[in-house]
């Protein structure tokens, strides 16, 4: 292996390390905004078929991005639930699925699934991934906090317990 290539190797290598932690830190939010964004309702416990445009005027919003499928997403319902619970006064709460509703599964899917797991806020779909898209989002559940005025102020790509949760939301209480 001559320098050239040594050399190409290290900098593609760190590319792909930087990237990866790029995706993986909390505190990158305040350096990007959410345009207005239009996002599809459903009608479950909660929830109200329609749409809802996100960021809100009204309040920060949590974003959590699930898939029924995905059993770390099943585990943090009831720590959302109870963070909601206590928060939901202040902050909208709106989980969205990136599952393709319409597709391969079916809206009463999600709703069943909303409503087994205590789901109690808005939740939509994302079927064509295009705020999933527009919020960088390659895995679930990923978590994304946005103040009033569509500033990202957090965004992790795993599920939390309540402490964590609590911490994340603080910079928009």
């Amino acid at each position: 292996m001559n320098r050239r290539q040594l050399l190409a190797g290290m900098i593609g290598a760190t590319t792909v390390g930087g990237g990866w932690l790029w995706t993986q830190r909390s505190d990158r939010g305040g350096e990007k905004r959410l345009e207005p964004t239009a996002v599809e309702t459903i009608d479950a416990t909660g929830s109200t078929s329609g749409t809802v445009e996100i960021p809100t005027m009204d309040s920060p919003v949590l974003l959590e991005f699930f898939a029924t499928w995905c059993d770390e997403c099943r585990e943090f319902m009831p720590t959302l639930a109870d963070v909601h619970a206590s928060h939901g006064d202040r902050v909208t709460f709106i989980s969205v699925t990136t599952e393709p509703v319409g597709f391969s599964i079916e809206e009463s899917d999600v709703q069943d699934w909303w409503e087994s797991h205590e789901g109690s806020w808005t939740v939509g779909i994302d079927p064509r991934l295009t705020l999933s898209e527009k919020l960088d989002v390659t895995s679930v559940p990923t978590t994304v906090l946005i103040d009033r005025d569509g500033t990202i102020r957090g965004q992790k790509t795993s599920a939390q317990n309540e402490r964590e949760l609590e911490a994340f939301l603080e910079p928009v209480l």
